[in-house]
């Protein structure tokens, strides 16, 4: 299945009605990857409590329809690598020949097995998805791109199913605590009344995080046209989890207002009566402050889901105006926000190398030019430079990022740890069509040397020393009389 293909499936899987939620959405999702991608058996389950050996399956579809669930145990399974740490398992054939101990695959007639954990916001392993079929798989490859995505999203789900029920019995008896303590406090009515109006906002600013949640799930279903673009839609579809946390962190502010009332109302009476009126004043001040702190929490995690859906629509953006080859556009282009922007496209890659970036990024410099061109030029030498290194298999992995200008240029070194440039290479290494990768194409570094040549600038490829890595640079004409806050509006 090609990348296009895969995406339009994708977009059919997941992006129908948003009426539903948690496992019923999971099921029809199970259901449409069935039909979709033709699977016979989709598996969704979790360790037992009691029995953690023991999967006990929340969804189970064979032939794209609801089965009765199953248990199974672990031992001579697939299903037993995914749990332990594996990433995705992927067996595209003879699956059961190399699991004979699992009766199961063999009773079902398995031959391809692809199996990925559901993680979830801690990074603990909550339970799996598995995906089985009575033939083999025609492209690993993609199909394990895409079961670690399906995984991700049912993960999501469930986590999300679990705070909604949490927050709606929160909810419901911070309702009736409330309403008990109007009732019997009529001194303290009007501040009760504050924080409970608090509270309803609150409940709409969760609202909007919901919603906005929704959106990035809608949009990371989205196909897009690179692999780049759909590890930065699943890594912001992650960064998503953290309303969990903060759901948590909600629900324990929710439980200290409950006591600080219940104390109230215990002591209400006998402290008016002994003239301990301070003793209410200070429960009520306790209220207070746990509200406010309430309020700060949801304003910092506002914050976080905006920078995440920012990111993913930087990458539509630069990726749809790159494959377009719109009319050019020019901006005044903070250079320290674009490489912002690269690295965190390219976190995914970067992590998994175990590549580590330094920076030195003046805030003020700033360079005119197509903002898509100039990001798309940075990815292109920083994968070069991932590719380099991972290449050498050295210790040391590292990336360094300098910008700097002098009187007539601007400069953007990047520095990294790989082995260097063959010296028959460096002559034609910016040729049309010329590459040392396996499957590269030679048109990369060919459209950032043409780009940046047409504004009036230079890129240079240098070895350091003898197996001791690469300098790429950019060197571009400085601009002088900078409109500095025109500059910043552009690079947004």
């Amino acid at each position: 299945m090609d990348v296009n293909k895969l995406f339009e499936t994708m977009d059919r899987i997941f992006n129908h009605s948003q009426e539903s939620f948690g496992i019923a959405y999971i099921k029809r999702v199970a259901q449409k990857v069935s039909k979709e991608l033709d699977i016979k058996y989709v598996l969704i389950g979790r360790p037992k409590h009691d029995s953690p050996d023991i999967i006990k399956t929340d969804i189970c579809i064979s032939g794209g329809e609801l089965q009765d669930n199953i248990e199974y145990h672990l031992d001579g399974t697939p299903c037993k690598q995914v749990l332990t740490g594996q990433r995705v398992c992927i067996h595209p054939k003879k699956a059961a020949e190399l699991f004979p101990d699992d009766i199961l695959l063999e009773k079902m007639s398995v031959k391809s097995y692809a199996g990925a954990p559901m993680i979830d916001w801690a990074g603990q392993i909550m339970g799996l998805v598995v995906l089985l079929d009575i033939k083999p798989m025609s492209d690993p490859s993609v199909l394990s791109v895409f079961t670690e995505f399906l995984a991700g999203r049912v993960a999501v789900e469930y986590e999300r199913e679990l705070s909604e029920t949490t927050l709606r019995n929160i909810n419901e008896q911070l309702a009736l605590k409330v309403d008990e303590q109007t009732q019997k406090l009529k001194m303290e009515k009007k501040r009760l009344e504050s924080v409970n109006s608090e509270l309803q906002v609150i409940s709409e600013e969760l609202q909007l995080s919901k919603k906005r949640e929704t959106q990035a799930a809608r949009i990371s279903g989205m196909a897009e046209m690179s692999n780049l673009t759909l590890h930065t839609i699943g890594n912001s579809i992650n960064s998503i989890t953290i309303e969990n946390e903060m759901s948590e962190a909600i629900q324990l502010d929710f439980q200290r207002i409950g006591q600080a009332l219940e104390s109230l109302e215990e002591n209400f009476v006998q402290l008016m009566k002994q003239g301990r009126q301070d003793e209410v004043q200070a429960g009520i001040r306790k209220i207070a402050k746990i509200q406010s702190d309430v309020v700060n929490r949801m304003s910092l995690h506002r914050s976080r889901m905006s920078n995440s859906i920012d990111l993913v629509k930087k990458s539509l953006v630069y990726q749809s105006r790159y494959s377009n080859q719109q009319e050019p556009s020019t901006h005044q282009i903070n250079l320290a926000s674009i490489v912002d922007d690269a690295l965190n496209s390219l976190k995914p890659r970067l992590d998994q190398a175990g590549i580590q970036v330094s920076t030195e990024l003046p805030d003020h410099i700033f360079v005119v030019g197509e903002e898509h061109k100039f990001f798309h030029a940075l990815l292109t030498l920083l994968n070069n430079s991932i590719d380099a290194i991972h290449e050498a298999k050295k210790s040391s992995k590292t990336i360094l990022i300098q910008l700097s200008e002098d009187s007539q240029w601007t400069y953007i070194n990047i520095v990294d740890s790989g082995l260097g440039i063959a010296d028959e290479n460096i002559d034609k290494i910016f040729n049309f069509g010329f590459t040392t990768k396996d499957h590269g194409t030679g048109v990369g570094l060919h459209d950032v040397s043409t780009y940046i040549s047409q504004i009036g600038g230079k890129v240079t490829l240098k070895n350091i020393g003898r197996d001791q890595g690469a300098i790429a640079s950019l060197i571009l004409p400085k601009v002088h009389g900078l409109n500095v806050m025109e500059g910043q509006a552009g690079s947004g």
